[in-house]
């Protein structure tokens, strides 16, 4: 069962990323996106801590913010667990980089931590109300 998980866990996180004169293409798995460079956003770096059997270890992503044809902002979120730091460096040269964070950004992250912070307190509250029901 550990051998499965570990091949469809290497395999649902390929992907390709081709960077052409005016559009970018990232294939992930059976699906192709084609993104134009006058609707990026922002594409960036996230490093998170997260705890591996009690260890904090530093966890990359790449994530791609882009102008949905629908209009809307969506995000592409690519793990960066076993790329290459020189095929790093390369697509990243791709772009003009900033090393402030834009306001789409902070709000997006000030958004997934709401709805983290939304969660945890109704899990705590619902683990509560069964203690208390079993203890009465």
């Amino acid at each position: 069962m550990y051998i499965l998980m570990l091949f469809s866990i290497i395999y649902f996180n390929t992907y390709s990323i081709i960077c052409k004169n005016n559009i970018m293409t990232i294939k992930m798995n059976m699906q192709e996106i084609q993104i134009e460079y006058c609707n990026l956003k922002n594409v960036y770096i996230e490093n998170k801590k997260i705890r591996i059997f009690f260890k904090k270890r530093d966890n990359y992503s790449l994530i791609i913010l882009y102008k949905a044809p629908n209009g809307n902002i969506s995000t592409i979120q690519l793990p960066l667990m076993f790329l290459n730091k020189n095929h790093l460096n390369k697509f990243l040269k791709n772009f003009i980089l900033k090393s402030k964070k834009s306001n789409n950004v902070i709000k997006a992250q000030r958004y997934q931590l709401k709805r983290l912070l939304i969660k945890t307190a109704l899990f705590i509250i619902i683990w509560l109300i069964i203690i208390i029901t079993v203890i009465i």
